[in-house]
Order: structure tokens, then sequence, then C-alpha cells
């Protein structure tokens, strides 16, 4: 009985090393777009709060540079996001093959 424990016991941990070797990768990038998706919001929440500001407006230049850059986020933003649901649907198909 004690033998049938051990057994099962070594299964398990080896189906867990099996988990933790083929998501481990997908799972550190997914915190380093979780990060990056993080900067990016912010960078976005800036840039809009500049372009709320009136004085601003005083500057031609900044604004058509100030919304060039707004633009240029929300398209990393969205290529992050896209990226990042990739990357965890990848992991939920691993982790339901592995069990």
């Amino acid at each position: 009985m004690q033998s049938a424990r051990k057994e099962q016991k070594r299964l398990e941990a080896e189906k867990r090393k099996r988990r933790y070797e083929a998501t481990k990768d997908i799972i550190n990038r997914i915190g380093e777009l979780e990060e990056r998706i993080s900067e990016l919001e912010k960078k976005e929440k800036d840039l809009e709060s500049s372009l709320i500001d009136p004085a601003i407006y005083a500057n031609p230049e900044q604004v058509k540079n100030t919304h060039f850059e707004l633009i240029k986020t929300k398209n990393q933003l969205e290529i992050t996001i896209s990226e990042w649901e990739k990357l965890n649907n990848e992991l939920i198909r691993i982790e339901e093959e592995l069990g």
C-alpha cells in the first residue's frame, strides 16, 4: 500500500514538473507583457491629459507631436494586449492538455 502511494506522489510530481517546464516561458512572457501594458496605459493617460490642457494649443507643433505619440502608444498597446491574449489562450490550452 505504501509503495502505491509513493508511486502516486512520484507521478504527481512528474506531472507538476512537466506542466512547469511547458508553461514557465509563457508565464514569464505574460508577466513582461502585463508590465508593458501598464506602462503603455500610463503613457496613454498622460498623453491624453496633455491634450486636455489648453496651454498645449499655444504650440501647434507640440500638439501634433503629442497626438502622434498618442496614436503610436495606442497602437503599441493594442499589439501588446493582442499578444497577451494569445499567450494566455496558449497557456490555458497547455494546462488543459496537461491536466
